[in-house]
């Protein structure tokens, strides 16, 4: 991102870029900055732009040898073509070849796709004749920053603990992160604090934000909550069988939490061994202290075992996740 940056500062832009990563809010952003840098005219007869199924090869390669129309530069954005997963038919195998040169001095391509393949010809050869760029998931430290810096321009204060909060409960994706800001900046209103209630108020979670949730409920001993939140799930229409998969997780994620918090681990050392966000190692170290190994142990094998039961056909898989809730 920061080459990126640079290469648009200096003016010093290469001909080809390769945007790619599971974090398609920055990606978008960078593309649009490109764009921007190369033809500040969005609608200029020199931009085209070829999205999954309409891209073509022989079109793409067809248009990249078409002259730009009165300007210097001609730009063509593919996004999401799956190219970069596949080795393709012959004519993707012509483009391949195409990109794996020196492109002509009019000529700007930009690629923004959700997978790739490091070791298909096709990255090699971007990689080798332009700029390949990963947006991964951003760490919890960079989101945190970033939620402060959106909420001071709209003149709202927000904790670094509520800004470890907020990602908790709607996860770490930025374009969910963006929405959610957006309406809790709209319910709190500028000249404000926001906090924990605000989020709880305002913000969807996530469905693993759900499960703990309903997992909380099933071991305080509040069954008719529990189910509550089984139902509400189920309305979502999330399949019982991934609900189930999701509970065998947490209650795994105890289990370990609560033989590190034995050794005497923190809850930073936890967060970090266990790849979870430390709010969460928080969450979990609270939880695991009053459930016992026996309890989780038990837990673990019950999740297993009705697993086995759905797949052979021995019980419903609604009801196999309702008498996991409802046992003692």
């Amino acid at each position: 991102m920061q080459r990126i940056n640079e290469d648009i500062k200096s003016g010093n832009l290469k001909h080809l870029y390769l945007l790619y990563g599971e974090e398609s809010y920055l990606r978008r952003q960078f593309l649009d900055k490109l764009i921007s840098a190369i033809l500040p005219e969005k609608d200029s007869p020199n931009v085209s732009v070829f999205e999954a199924k309409d891209a073509k090869p022989i079109e793409i390669m067809d248009m990249a040898m078409t002259m730009p129309f009165f300007s210097d530069r001609r730009l063509i954005v593919l996004k999401d073509t799956g190219f970069f997963k596949s080795a393709g038919d012959k004519d993707r195998q012509r483009l391949t070849e195409f990109l794996s040169k020196e492109l002509p001095d009019y000529l700007y391509v930009l690629f923004s796709e959700d997978e790739i393949d490091k070791r298909g010809k096709i990255y090699k050869g971007v990689s080798k004749t332009g700029t390949a760029v990963d947006f991964a998931r951003q760490d919890e430290k960079t989101l945190g920053k970033w939620i402060r810096s959106r909420a001071r321009q709209n003149k709202i204060e927000i904790s670094e603990r509520v800004c470890d909060r907020l990602i908790l409960v709607v996860g770490n994706d930025m374009s969910t992160i963006a929405c959610e800001c957006e309406k809790l900046f709209a319910y709190v209103g500028e000249g404000t604090t926001i906090n924990e209630e605000d989020i709880t108020a305002v913000c969807t979670p996530t469905l693993q934000n759900r499960i703990f949730e309903m997992l909380e409920a099933a071991t305080d001993g509040n069954r008719s909550k529990a189910l509550s939140y089984y139902e509400d799930l189920l309305s979502l229409r999330e399949a019982p069988v991934k609900i189930l998969s999701m509970l065998g997780r947490e209650y795994r994620l105890l289990l370990e939490t609560k033989a590190m918090a034995q050794e005497g681990y923190g809850q930073q050392e936890i967060a970090s061994k266990l790849k979870i966000h430390p709010f969460a190692a928080g969450k979990y170290r609270l939880r695991q202290r009053n459930l016992s190994f026996e309890y989780l142990k038990e837990s673990l094998n019950e999740v297993a075992e009705a697993d086995e039961a759905i797949k052979t056909g021995m019980i419903d898989e609604k009801l196999a996740v309702e008498l996991l809730l409802l046992r003692p």
